[in-house]
């Protein structure tokens, strides 16, 4: 099993978490084929819309991601953004301020927000533990 963080604004947390599903990079499929069964996923969420709306800074939402594959979707004619299937789990949303003294990928504690601009990416068993008992979810 591996440990991922998904960097998305709070309201495609939430449509995903009512889907069942995750995006990631603007709907395209390369990130997600690094995702396989099983794999946890802790979604952090900057802010509330993506460039816009309120100031968040929080972990919003976690879950194992399910199925094989990537999936593409059809969401208007423009638009079929590359989708994999999540299992949420009961969380609660956790600040991201208190744990960075103790996360692991988080290297430069004054500018900690830079890894959390890459998108997709993978974290250590311990930071993904550390986050998941903060949002008081249960892995088990």
């Amino acid at each position: 099993m591996k440990y991922w963080i998904n960097c998305i604004s709070k309201n495609h947390v939430v449509a995903g978490v009512e889907g069942g599903f995750t995006q990631s990079a603007h709907g395209k499929a390369e990130p997600l084929r690094k995702l396989s069964s099983g794999d946890l996923i802790i979604f952090y969420s900057s802010g509330t819309l993506f460039r816009a709306g309120e100031l968040l800074q929080k972990f919003t939402a976690i879950g194992h991601v399910a199925g094989k594959d990537a999936f593409q979707t059809k969401v208007s004619a423009k638009f079929m953004p590359w989708r994999r299937r999540v299992e949420f789990v009961e969380c609660e949303e956790a600040s991201i301020l208190p744990l960075i003294p103790d996360l692991e990928f988080v290297t430069d504690k004054t500018n900690w927000g830079l890894p959390l601009k890459r998108g997709l990416f993978e974290i250590t068993e311990s930071d993904a533990i550390r986050i998941a008992a903060a949002m008081k979810a249960d892995l088990n």
